[in-house]
């Protein structure tokens, strides 16, 4: 299997996170300042993806570039985010229940409040009395 294209690779990153620093993604890809220049600019050239401020600048992708397709082979092993939250879920109940901890945990990713991330997709509550 050959080793898919920086092109690919730095779109489907961009997919999963919206947007990154410059830095990051070098990193992330391992990229040399040269190549990363390269690509980014075959990409802004395209409109899959745009500039955006901060510390040393950064890229988000474009709906153009959230409607390609890359990596074709990649597959997740779960189905969507939400199969996750019961098993974390229960992983952070027996956590709670080992440490004879006060806690209770709850899936909360249904109350959903206007904006992305405005609120935890799982929510832990723990109680205690502190002495002074």
């Amino acid at each position: 299997m050959s080793r898919p294209a920086d092109t690919d690779r730095l779109i489907w990153l961009l997919q999963e996170q919206g947007r990154s620093s410059n830095r990051n993604i070098r990193s992330t890809l391992k990229l040399s300042d040269d190549r990363y220049a390269k690509i980014k600019q075959e990409l802004l050239d395209e409109k899959l993806i745009e500039k955006v401020k901060g510390q040393g600048g950064g890229v988000q992708i474009t709906t153009r570039g959230m409607k390609e397709k890359t990596l074709p082979d990649a597959v997740s092993s779960v189905e969507n985010e939400k199969a996750l939250y019961s098993p974390f879920v229960s992983i952070l109940d027996a956590e709670a229940t080992e440490n004879e901890e006060p806690a209770l945990v709850i899936d909360t990713s249904a109350l959903r409040k206007s904006g992305k991330w405005s609120n935890p997709d799982v929510t832990k509550f723990r109680s205690g009395s502190f002495q002074s």
